[in-house]
């Protein structure tokens, strides 16, 4: 950044490279190379003043930059209650709204994310708040590009966490939901209508001859949710599309509804994107969709529940996203 330096720069923007610049800049490059490699600290030299995305500020209240592409992968803001956690994230969600064609912002909690209404309407973006029990999604649905029989065990594993059931519970729930997606016809990839958690229910109940045990716990766990929510939710053959609700800034408001209800939405929604893009092949792409889940320790917690049968699948999507364009905070 000193005169000579800048005028070196200035010579290689304009294509102009004689021996003697380029002499210079080797020399000026291959030193602070040497510098770097030889420092204490083993990292490169931190560039904070360049990007378009400001992230903060330093000591002598200069904006600390970056750019909204690095966001393109998990990021991970831990604070106390008060710190300014969803302030944080709400300047945030101000400057990649632009860039990208679909903003998730999760309250699980509060309604705090409405109050950027105004401004994302001040930027010439419509910003839709969704209310909990406006949701309109069938979780047995198959995500775009996804094969049945994936998609079957990723919704097994959300359920099963999601409702908290024993890991034998996985077994006839992937049974049960390879059975309905024969029933209705889902494999020949030209149905327009799936199976709904309220025929999976179904299903279960009068399957007599399924572990006793296991199919109490769902049986149990899942009327719960299906009262909470009701036909005006769930009860749809084919709910909002997600690739569709990709492509939209949208707050989602869960606060009020019971955890298990909460957990249900969030997975399936980040659940079901995040197989789609990686059955797409989507690779290495420039992010077009920023995920922010206020206060969701809880959904990627590894659980003890979750240790008998595999693990979390939305925790192991979760470490797939940089690559398929999706922010996940």
């Amino acid at each position: 950044n000193d005169r000579l330096g800048k005028k070196l720069l200035e010579l290689h923007g304009y294509g102009i490279l004689d021996s003697w610049s380029i002499g210079q800049i080797n020399s000026r490059v291959e030193k602070r190379l040497r510098q770097e490699a030889f420092r204490e600290i083993p990292f490169k030299q931190p560039q904070l003043h360049s990007g378009d995305m400001v992230l903060g500020a330093d000591e002598k209240h200069q904006p600390i930059m970056s750019f909204v592409q690095s966001m393109n992968a998990g990021t991970l803001l831990l604070g106390n209650t008060g710190s300014g956690k969803t302030t944080l994230i709400s300047f945030y969600a101000l400057q990649i709204a632009k860039q990208v064609a679909g903003l998730w912002l999760v309250d699980l909690r509060k309604k705090e994310f409405r109050m950027l209404l105004p401004l994302f309407a001040g930027m010439g973006i419509d910003l839709v708040v969704v209310r909990g029990r406006k949701f309109k999604i069938n979780p047995l649905e198959v995500p775009l590009s996804t094969d049945p029989y994936e998609y079957a065990a990723t919704i097994t594993d959300v359920l099963v966490k999601v409702l908290n059931l024993p890991p034998r519970a996985s077994v006839l729930l992937s049974i049960a939901i390879i059975k309905l997606y024969k029933q209705f016809n889902v494999f020949a990839d030209s149905s327009h209508k799936y199976p709904t958690l309220f025929h999976l229910f179904e299903a279960i109940r009068v399957d007599k001859d399924a572990n006793s045990q296991a199919r109490q716990a769902v049986l149990d766990n899942l009327e719960l949710i299906l009262l909470a929510f009701g036909a005006e939710m769930l009860g749809y053959y084919k709910g909002w599309g997600v690739h569709e609700l990709a492509k939209h800034h949208m707050v989602s408001e869960l606060t009020g509804q019971p955890e298990a209800g909460k957990d249900l939405v969030l997975n399936y929604l980040i659940a079901a994107e995040f197989i789609s893009r990686v059955s797409r092949g989507i690779s290495n792409k420039k992010m077009d969709l920023w995920i922010n889940c206020d206060e969701g320790q809880r959904m990627f917690s590894q659980s003890k529940e979750t240790e008998g049968y595999g693990g979390n699948s939305t925790t192991d999507l979760a470490g797939l996203v940089r690559g398929t364009g999706a922010g996940l905070c």
